[in-house]
């Protein structure tokens, strides 16, 4: 589950026309999931939840089809402009985005356990923080990266990664800034909506993570 393949193989079965499930775009595994899991099972599925106020145990049935019916298709010819630059972007693979999220989830882990190597030396201990926050930057850089399909300039048209990476690392703040809150937007649209509850016995209203993807859930993507 962790290293993805057990998702990749489910997906491969049940769907013969995708040859790699490595390389479909990310955006479609949760849906192709949601649609397995119908043709397997039906479109009901229980989900117990727990009330975060009160602690309460409860399990609903959930209509998947309502669920396949939330998740939106992407419109990658819309460019981000500014000024003389057009930025396109396009979707990230599947092996691209849990190579990101297995990263995140490793420096993330890295951080947290900082705190208990009680043989480092304070010194030691800020040196490791630092080097998984540059790690992490470029991480973020790298997803960055992965979405954008290329850039327009008055005078060329740069679709090489390694040129698109130098762009992010040197562009005007707001530049970058828009270009990521377009990339989370998008990456939205395609994501399973948490669940919404209303406790039965305190009646406090929460909302609840949906995940199908184990290999994401494993991995922290966030």
């Amino acid at each position: 589950l962790f290293n993805g393949q057990a998702v990749v193989s489910v997906i491969q079965s049940c769907i013969p026309d995708v040859k790699d499930a490595w390389k479909a775009p990310s955006a479609d595994i949760d849906a192709m999931l949601v649609a397995i899991k119908i043709a397997s099972y039906g479109s009901e599925m229980d989900f117990d939840t727990t009330c975060p106020n009160c602690k309460h145990e409860a399990e609903y049935g959930l209509d998947l089809r309502n669920v396949l019916d939330q998740i939106k298709s992407v419109d990658y010819s819309i460019p981000v402009k500014h000024g003389d630059l057009e930025i396109y972007f396009q979707p990230v693979s599947y092996a691209q985005q849990h190579k990101i999220n297995q990263e995140q989830f490793e420096e993330q882990r890295k951080i947290q356990s900082v705190q208990f190597l009680t043989d480092l030396s304070q010194d030691e201990k800020v040196a490791m923080l630092n080097d998984s926050i540059k790690r992490i930057t470029q991480i973020t850089l790298d997803a960055l990266k992965y979405s954008i399909a290329s850039i327009k300039t008055p005078t060329a048209l740069v679709m090489e990664q390694e040129y698109i990476s130098d762009f992010l690392k040197n562009c005007d703040r707001k530049i970058y800034d828009s270009v990521k809150e377009h990339i989370i937007e998008m990456r939205k649209s395609t994501e399973l909506k948490p669940l919404r509850f209303k406790c039965t016995e305190c009646s406090h209203e929460y909302e609840q993570p949906l995940t199908l993807d184990m290999a994401s859930f494993f991995g922290g993507a966030s």
